[in-house]
């Protein structure tokens, strides 16, 4: 009834598992565990690979361990410190802002970080955002085929509300600005399509990226 109430029809409840997770927060992307895929010539198996999520002894850095047991898959824990939503990727190349850490290296090096994301993710290509205009990717940037992006963008003849803040106005331009250097520094390895965003209000920044295909 609850997956119809949003417009989900012909639901077949044999398909359908609740997985009863230990949490405290709703952004279940930024807690949940990746699903990585290992092959080779012999060997084809899933496993899930967990960031841990801010603080260690927060609730929701079990809810890897719970979904690993539910699903009978094996766990693997990374050393890397972020949320999920700094991280997306089309299965070969990942691209992360640098909110994260790496356990034990405050300022890890770019080697260092390429080693261990290809290590525990198996990122082939790592791109690092920096001074992204939001620590999580996801807000702005979405792959919707192996080379093509969306990335936000904000109109450069977007016209602003009067009573808009100064401090919103200031945001507006400061990510017009941020998301237009990220799609120009994209643009020489994937297809980038511009998708609008609308202009900041009371802080709140509004994504049409934010998504789970």
């Amino acid at each position: 009834s609850w997956l119809k109430e949003f417009g989900v029809e012909n639901v077949d409840l044999e398909q359908v598992e609740i997985i009863p997770l230990a949490h405290e927060t709703y952004w279940v992307r930024d807690f949940a565990p990746v699903p990585v895929r290992f092959v080779d010539h012999l060997f084809d198996r899933y496993f899930l690979s967990s960031f841990r999520f801010r603080e260690a002894n927060l609730i929701e850095n079990s809810a890897s361990y719970q979904l690993g047991l539910f699903l009978n898959l094996n766990l693997i824990t990374t050393p890397i410190i972020t949320d999920g939503g700094n991280f997306i990727s089309n299965g070969k190349d990942c691209i992360v802002t640098d909110s994260f850490l790496i356990d034990g290296h405050e300022t890890p090096t770019l080697d260092l970080i390429k080693k261990t994301y290809q290590h525990y993710l198996g990122c082939q290509e790592l791109h690092v955002l920096k001074n992204a205009p939001h620590d999580h990717i996801d807000m702005f940037a979405k792959f919707v085929n192996q080379k093509t992006i969306l990335i936000n963008e904000i109109a450069a003849d977007i016209s602003l509300p009067k009573d808009l803040t100064e401090r919103d106005r200031s945001a507006t331009k400061a990510y017009k600005e941020g998301l237009d250097e990220i799609a120009k520094e994209l643009s020489p390895f994937f297809n980038i399509r511009r998708i609008p965003l609308p202009f900041i209000i009371d802080g709140i920044f509004r994504s049409y990226t934010n998504s789970v295909l």
